[in-house]
C-alpha cells in the first residue's frame, strides 16, 4: 500500500537527472481484441455501441481537425519554405509568436531550446535590429506559458499550455541564477554576447526571400529535475487513488514524453503519459467516468487529466489483465509492456494466442527475472524490447530517489 506523504531527496534528483542516459520515446500501442473478464466485455460492447452513434459526428471533428491542421501547415510554409515546417511531437515543444514569423522550439529530451525568427533581407544586415527581434524572441520564450495549439478550428480555440511560465526555473543566467522578469535583461545580453547567432536564407512558398534568424540555448542541467517536482503533487494524487507506485509513473512519463507539456506523437498519442484517445485513453475514461467516451486532445493535453486517464490505464493492465500473476514485479514487467505494444503483442509473446489466462499461467510459471528478459529479447517489435529495459531503469532510479515516510 502507499504511503499518504513522500518527498524527493532533492539533492540527489538532482544529481541523478543531470547524469541521465537519454533514450528515444516511443509511442503507446494499447489494447483491443482481448476478452478477459465481465469488465473487459462490457467494455468493448459499450465502445462498438458508442462508435455505432456517433461515428458520422467523430468523423467529421476530425476531418475538420485535420483541414484546420493543414491549413496552418500552408500558413507556416507559406513564410518558412517548405522544408522549415515545425511542430510539437514526443520530445519537442513548439510555439509560434508574432504571427507565425517568430518560434520557439524546446527539446526536453536533449535540453536545448531553439529560437527562430524571419526576418527580411534588408533587416537581417541591421544589427540593431536584428538584437531587438532575438531580445523579443528571448522574453516570449523565458515568459511564455504556452498554447494548446498553434493553430484553432470551428470547435476548439487555443488556451494557455500552463498556469505559469513553461521554463520557470528551468533557464540559468552564467552564474547559474534562475531567469526571472527581474534579470531576463542580463540574460538576453549573455546570450546574444556569447551564442552563436546564424543566419540562414530561405524562401517560402509565396515565392518571398527571408533570412532565418537561430539562436540555441541550453537549459539548466538540473531542468528535469525540476519538471519531475512540478508535477510530483499530481502523481502523488493519482498514485494513491489508483495504488499504482509512484515511481511507476515517473518512469513511463520520463520515458514517453520526457515531461514534455505539448507531447504529440506521429501516432496521434497525447500529453505526459502520451494517451492514444481511441485506445488506451477511451479505455482508461470508460474506467474513471463510467462512461464510453473518447477523451478529446484538449481533455488529454490538460496535465492532470492525463496522469489520471494514464495511471487509470496502468491500473487496467495491472488489476484488470495481468491480476492473475501471482509476483507483483513480473505482473509490473507485462503491464509497462503492454503499455507500449498492447496486451495482445504481450500474450503473442509468451503464449503464442491472446488469450489472457494462458499468458497468466505460463508468467506464474517464472521468476520475476525470467519475465523481464523474456520480454525484454522476445517481444516482436525493437521498440518494445527497448521500452521495456528503459522504463524499468527509469522505475529502478526514481525508486532510489522517492523517500517514503
Amino acid at each position: 500500500m502507499l504511503h499518504e506523504n513522500y518527498k524527493i531527496k532533492a539533492s540527489v534528483l538532482a544529481i541523478v537527472l543531470s547524469l541521465l542516459l537519454q533514450y528515444p520515446v516511443f509511442a503507446q500501442n494499447t489494447k483491443s481484441e482481448i476478452n478477459n473478464s465481465g469488465f473487459i466485455e462490457n467494455m468493448n460492447n459499450s465502445f462498438t455501441n458508442f462508435k455505432d452513434s456517433v461515428s458520422g459526428n467523430f468523423n467529421n471533428f476530425q476531418q475538420q481537425q485535420q483541414q484546420a491542421f493543414e491549413d496552418f501547415k500552408k500558413q507556416i510554409q507559406k513564410k518558412w519554405g517548405s522544408g522549415n515546417f515545425a511542430y510539437s511531437d514526443s520530445v519537442n515543444w513548439v510555439e509560434y509568436y508574432k504571427d507565425n514569423n517568430a518560434r520557439s522550439t524546446v527539446n526536453f529530451k536533449e535540453g536545448t531550446a531553439t529560437i527562430q525568427l524571419l526576418q527580411t533581407p534588408e533587416d537581417a544586415e541591421n544589427s540593431q535590429k536584428t538584437v531587438k527581434d532575438i531580445t523579443e524572441a528571448i522574453h516570449e520564450l523565458v515568459l511564455t506559458k504556452g498554447k494548446t495549439d498553434n493553430f484553432e478550428d470551428d470547435n476548439t480555440v487555443p488556451e494557455e499550455l500552463s498556469n505559469e511560465a513553461v521554463l520557470k526555473d528551468q533557464l540559468t543566467t552564467n552564474e547559474g541564477i534562475p531567469v526571472t522578469e527581474e534579470n531576463i535583461n542580463t540574460y538576453t545580453s549573455e546570450i546574444i554576447k556569447t551564442k552563436d547567432i546564424k543566419k540562414t536564407h530561405i524562401t517560402g512558398t509565396d515565392g518571398e526571400s527571408r533570412v532565418m534568424v537561430s539562436v540555441s540555448i541550453p537549459l539548466a542541467p538540473d531542468y528535469l529535475k525540476v519538471r519531475a517536482e512540478k508535477i510530483l503533487p499530481l502523481v502523488t494524487k493519482y498514485a494513491n487513488k489508483y495504488n499504482i507506485e509512484p515511481e511507476l509513473i515517473l518512469g513511463v512519463i520520463h520515458i514517453e514524453s520526457y515531461f514534455n507539456p505539448k507531447a504529440i506523437s506521429h501516432a496521434n498519442a497525447i500529453g505526459l503519459m502520451q494517451l492514444v484517445p481511441t485506445s488506451g485513453g477511451m479505455d482508461s475514461y470508460k474506467y474513471v467516468y463510467g462512461e464510453s467516451k473518447q477523451p478529446s486532445r484538449r481533455f488529454l493535453s490538460n496535465p492532470e487529466n492525463n496522469i489520471n486517464l494514464g495511471t487509470a490505464y496502468l491500473k487496467i493492465l495491472m488489476t484488470t489483465y495481468f491480476e492473475g500473476i501471482n509476483n507483483y514485479e513480473s505482473r509490473r514487467h507485462c503491464a509497462v509492456s503492454s503499455y507500449n505494444t498492447g496486451v495482445g503483442n504481450v500474450c503473442l509473446t509468451v503464449s503464442g494466442n491472446k488469450i489472457v489466462r494462458n499468458t497468466v499461467s505460463i508468467i506464474n510459471d517464472m521468476t520475476s527475472s525470467e519475465t523481464y528478459r523474456y520480454l525484454s529479447k522476445n517481444l516482436k517489435y525493437k521498440e518494445a524490447r527497448e521500452y521495456v529495459v528503459k522504463v524499468n531503469d527509469k522505475y529502478l532510479m526514481y525508486k532510489r530517489i522517492l523517500e517514503y515516510e
